[in-house]
């Protein structure tokens, strides 16, 4: 029986390895926590995992805490790193390089997110400036006519 892989088959078996791998380099799940959501968050968590391509809504809920924090690791593990003596250690594979091109690699995607954020934001911000506009002729609009509706009725009384 032949095995066809897909290019998914292949992406996930290779995810996997890495994961494998970076379990024993120190990246393991090593902590529980258990949250209660709200429905709302919880289908919007779900719906991001899915959007994202990943296996469970747990994992996004890590993805989204690693986007949250990757600054102050940065600032804790990598930014007073000498990253010349990395490169200089001779070992092609060794962990502290491996743990930094997987921290590149979670600034990279991150920063894409942002960027998709940032997009979106920005056509829902000029939606709703352009929405306002409308609705603030709306009101002049229905102002000056309850207006001119008042005085022609207080002028009517009074010429009774």
């Amino acid at each position: 029986m032949e095995l066809a892989l897909t290019n998914n088959m292949l992406k996930q078996a290779g995810e996997e390895a890495v994961n494998n791998l970076l379990e024993g380099l120190g990246f393991d799940k090593e902590q529980v926590i258990s949250v209660r959501l709200d429905t709302g968050l919880a289908k919007a968590l779900e719906a991001q995992a899915k959007a994202w391509g990943l296996k469970n809504t747990s994992t996004a809920v890590r993805t989204i805490l690693s986007f949250y924090f990757l600054p102050a690791v940065y600032q804790l593990e990598w930014k007073d790193k000498d990253f010349g003596k990395l490169l200089k250690k001779g070992e092609e594979y060794s962990t502290d390089r491996i743990r930094a091109n997987y921290f590149l690699k979670a600034l990279v995607e991150y920063m894409s997110f942002l960027e998709q954020t940032l997009q979106a934001s920005s056509e829902t911000l000029s939606f709703v400036e352009e929405t306002q506009k409308n609705l603030n002729a709306i009101i002049e609009e229905m102002t000056g006519k309850m207006q001119k509706a008042i005085q022609e009725v207080e002028s009517k009384q009074g010429a009774e």
